[in-house]
């Protein structure tokens, strides 16, 4: 139903992109959407299935520039999605429907 969306800005599969660490091989895996096949209600966003692309990685220096914020780091998925700013931190669950577990508002 789109309401276990992500709240606030971060960085998603689809929008922004974003990548994740598998920590039993060290495989970095990100995922973006394609610009202009993102298909979005007033609900929900959504990437047209076979249309994610993803890529495996190495290391942090072999991602590229548009999968990294403006201070070099890595966009990351999941819990670490959101990493706020200006001395705020706020974290939603991985759990579709779960309340926030830590929020500055």
């Amino acid at each position: 139903d789109g309401k276990s969306f992500q709240t606030g800005c971060g960085f998603d599969p689809l929008d922004t992109g974003c990548c994740h660490e598998n920590k039993y091989t060290s495989i970095i895996k990100c995922f973006k959407c394609p610009d202009g096949y993102m298909e979005s209600t007033s609900l929900s966003l959504t990437c047209p299935k076979g249309k994610l692309e993803s890529w495996e990685f190495e290391s942090l220096e072999e991602i590229p520039s548009f999968l990294k914020d403006n201070k070099g780091g890595v966009q990351l998925c999941g819990m670490n999605h959101n990493p706020g700013g200006g001395g705020h931190e706020y974290f939603v669950s991985s759990i579709p429907n779960a309340e926030a577990k830590l929020s500055n508002q």
